[in-house]
Parts: C-alpha cells; structure tokens; sequence
C-alpha cells in the first residue's frame, strides 16, 4: 500500500508538541512497515528547514516537494478543489495527514487524524473567552472539510471520537476509528547517574521538586500551578514546581514575573522547550508529575511520566481518565490544598510510590507507536 504523509507546516516536528509528535513518530513507523510504501510531501523551504531535525527513518523517506509558498499551497490544498495533491505525489493509494489538513484528491483516499475538538467546545473551565472570529471559522471550515473528504478519520482518544460524534453530523461513523497516541523510547528508562548534569543544569535535586509539561496555560491548569507554588512557598515545603514548554498564555507568563518580582524565592521554574531526550530525565527524577489540565484530547505527558517511573497527580477531565486508567491520583479542583494532598503522601507514604510508579509503568507499556501505526494500516486496508 502506498501512502503520501502530508503535515504542513512539517517543521512544527522540529521543537514539537503532542501534535508535533505524533506526525514524526506515525510517519517513522508508518516507513518501517514492509507493508507500506511512504513518501512526504512538503515544500523545499520547508523540509529544508527541519532537515537538521529529522530522525533517521524519516530523512531517509522519499520526499515529494510542493511548490510555491507553504502557507499559500495549504489554504489552496484544504479550501479549494482547484487540484488534488496527486500532482505532485504522483499516483498512491493513500494521502495520510496526521493532522486536521484535509486537503484536496482525486483518485486516492485521504486520512485525517483529529486530534481534539476544542475549539468547538464551549464548556471548558478556564477557556470561556471566546475564539478569535478569524480562528473560529478556520475551524470550521477544516472540520466541514474533514466530515466531506476523508475517507477515514483517525482519532487519538475513544472521548475525542464520541466528542465528535456528539458535536457534528458525521455520516457512516465507522470512518471514525480510534489509533491513539504513543511514548518515546527513551522515556522508558530508570535514573541514571548522568541525570544530575541536566538536573544541575535546571538548578534541581532529584525528588525535590514538582514537574508539569504543556506550559503555563489556563487550559493546562497554569492558574493552579502558580497557586500551588506560593502554597510551597507558605508552608515552607521542600519542593519547587517546574513547568517545561514555551507557549505560554500572556495573562499567566505576566503573572508569573509579577509573582517572583514580590517573592524572589517563588519556588518556580519555567524551563522553557526541553527536548524528549532531557525531559526524560526531568521526568523520572521529579516527586511527581501534576498536571491540572482541564482538557485534554488524549494527554502524552501523563503517559510519559509512566513510562519514566514517576507517579502522576491530574484531574479526571476529558481524556485524562480514559488514558490514565488506575494508574494516577486524580484531583478535580483548582484549589492548591487539594493537589498538595496526594503530593504528600507520595512524599510521606513509603508505600503508595512504588505501588502507583509499578502501575504507572504498565500503563505507559500499553501505549506503543507501533500499535498506532497497526491500527491505522488495519483500517486503511479494510477501507481499500
């Protein structure tokens, strides 16, 4: 089976994201597949630039380039039905994008992966602003777009696909068919001794602080983190909160520095991007991870932080349970007392760590690239 991978812009894999994740890691699993013929399909200015940043297995992908500006030929691609992407793919059975990109074909079938259907959403705790006009109707001209053309939608989470269905008028819901997420390799290994560079490097010791993914945003609970960090800070208590990523919400980044400028010793780290490599290590050497996000479409940190031994303290919201299993402390509230609570006892209790880190780590086993990559082969063919 031939399948052309389109992701656009493709450097978002460069620093990446969840999102940015999984379109490196399907498309590297999708090349190791004796039963797939994969290609890329990107702008020369594009591939160029992330070329530096490439894995291996996808530097070594045949690559089809676009022509004109990335921007432009995507709008064109996904708005219009001027052309099909076989002008430039040649012939193949399938044009996969591994995010919401639905561009335009001719003879071969098209795969979308969505990955949530927040900006649809209307009842998020933290998020009841509304979206910008502009981003508004972008979503939903994409979302319109993927009902009409895809012939399979793959989702990340069982909650985002029944979202869906909840939300739009999806004809033939058998199209809709959930492939998941996966964890890094390296995120599945234990301490080691070259860990306290990287941890010297962020000005840590091993088990004395708290650890976050996803930045301070108020979807991602960043309200409750700050909160919990000046709790840390009153009661004198030993750990501090670090929070890795760079897509900050400008409300809490400002509240954040006006926080530290009254107390200098605010117990809190924004680490900025931190590649999977060294997050690992952040990972497995923090007390724990808490992560109150208030939604999530599937929720890879959690998933992570199994895989790296470290017990993981989130809010049952979204796809969060559905990931977690048994296999985390949850916590629904905004209140930092709460979160302090199962912080404690990891801390105190001797026997509750090793009891959630042994669950944690089944968990995480179960979440692998390759089963994504399966499931998403499986029903291409079904549909062939």
């Amino acid at each position: 089976m031939s399948v052309a991978i389109y992701a656009s812009p493709l450097r978002s894999i460069g620093k990446p994201t969840g999102v940015g994740q999984h379109i490196a890691r399907m498309a590297e699993h999708l090349a190791d597949r004796p039963d797939i013929t994969a290609s890329l399909l990107a702008t020369r200015a594009d591939y160029e630039q992330v070329r530096p940043y490439l894995s291996a297995r996808l530097a070594a992908l045949p690559i089809h380039f676009l022509p004109g500006a990335e921007r432009l030929l995507r709008t064109a691609l996904i708005a219009t039905n001027f052309f099909g992407i076989e002008r430039w793919s040649g012939e193949v059975d399938w044009v996969y994008c591994p995010k919401e990109q639905p561009v335009a074909t001719r003879r071969a079938r098209l795969a979308v992966t969505v990955h949530d259907v927040l900006p649809f959403e209307r009842n998020v705790p933290g998020l009841e602003r509304k979206f910008h006009p502009v981003l508004s109707l972008r979503w939903r001209l994409l979302m319109r777009r993927i009902l009409q053309r895809a012939d399979l939608i793959a989702i990340v989470s069982e909650f985002t696909r029944r979202r869906m269905l909840e939300l739009f008028d999806v004809r033939d819901e058998k199209r809709l068919v959930v492939i998941g997420n996966g964890v890094g390799s390296c995120y599945f290994s234990s301490r080691q001794r070259e860990d306290s560079e990287i941890l010297a490097r962020h000005g840590l010791t091993a088990d004395r602080y708290l650890i976050t993914v996803g930045s301070l945003t108020f979807r991602k609970g960043g309200d409750v983190l700050l909160k919990l960090a000046l709790r840390l800070r009153e009661q004198h208590l030993p750990w501090r909160v670090v929070v890795t990523g760079q897509r900050h919400d400008a409300e809490l980044l400002e509240r954040s520095r006006a926080m530290k400028a009254e107390y200098p010793d605010l117990p809190l780290d924004l680490t900025g991007y931190v590649p999977d490599g060294e997050q690992a290590v952040l990972l497995r050497n923090a007390l724990a991870l808490v992560f109150p996000s208030r939604y999530e479409g599937f929720g890879i940190p959690v998933l992570e932080a199994m895989a790296a031994g470290t017990p993981v303290v989130c809010r049952p919201a979204a796809a969060l349970p559905e990931v977690a299993g048994d296999a985390a402390a949850f916590v629904d509230s905004d209140e930092p007392e709460a979160w302090l609570l199962p912080v404690l006892s990891l801390a105190e209790n001797s026997a509750s760590r090793p009891k959630l880190v042994e669950a944690g780590r089944r968990r995480a086993a179960e979440f692998t690239w390759d089963r994504c990559a399966a499931r998403l082969v499986a029903a291409m063919s079904e549909k062939s």
